[in-house]
């Protein structure tokens, strides 16, 4: 990966950091919800993401969950 990918890639990371804790705390995503099983996923979205154990997302329940 050239430098200024890398760069750019760590901007954004950086920068959505900095988001995150907001978007947590909002009753919009309803994180305690998502962290016992609740998703807004259908059965056939489940199974097409298959596992995601792992993964980067942003603010998971709002993308995948229309996102978690």
């Amino acid at each position: 990966m050239s430098k200024e990918l890398h760069n750019y890639f760590e901007t954004n990371k950086q920068t959505w950091n900095k988001k995150v804790d907001i978007h947590a705390r909002s009753d919009f995503y309803d994180i305690e919800a998502f962290k016992k099983g609740k998703t807004s996923l259908k059965q056939y979205e489940l199974e097409a993401l298959g596992d995601v154990s792992g993964k980067y997302y942003y603010i998971f329940s709002v993308t995948l969950g229309r996102i978690l």
